[in-house]
């Protein structure tokens, strides 16, 4: 079975990095498609996530409003944040869930991994419902 275009891998001939913070890097690669033309492409690598689905009761789920700078708007989202170096994923979400919204998970149970943003951006989402919350003491994100 011959295989498509579309379907082969990619060469890269060169990487360059063109910006970097602890949050985000940017890099611009030269590569070579399969049919052997060259082009440019940038590509945004973020490190892992979570996001969370807390359910206070069977019919209720917390969501989080906040003022986003790339939309210019407020939006409603579910808890998420970025993994720390060295910290496990659940730990992640958890410290995410209690920064969030003042609870903490009873019971975290994973329900996907998935790439948020195939095209352009390297960044894995690791995704929870968050059962039995109980309040808890913590430092809450502004």
């Amino acid at each position: 079975m011959m295989r498509k275009l579309s379907e082969i891998p990619w060469t890269t001939l060169s990487t360059r990095p063109i910006y970097n913070n602890r949050w985000l890097s940017l890099r611009e690669d030269l590569v070579e498609l399969p049919d052997k033309r060259t082009t440019i492409y940038g590509v945004v690598t973020c490190g892992q996530c979570v996001g969370l689905l807390p359910f206070l009761d069977p019919d209720t789920v917390l969501l989080i409003r906040q003022y986003r700078y790339v939309l210019r708007r407020v939006t409603w989202e579910m808890p998420t944040g970025g993994v720390h170096t060295g910290e496990a994923i659940e730990q992640a979400a958890q410290r995410e869930l209690a920064e969030e919204t003042g609870y903490r998970a009873g019971r975290l149970v994973p329900v996907s991994t998935y790439h948020t943003s195939k095209s352009v951006v390297d960044e894995t989402a690791h995704l929870f419902l968050a059962e039995e919350l109980g309040r808890v003491e913590t430092v809450r994100d502004e």
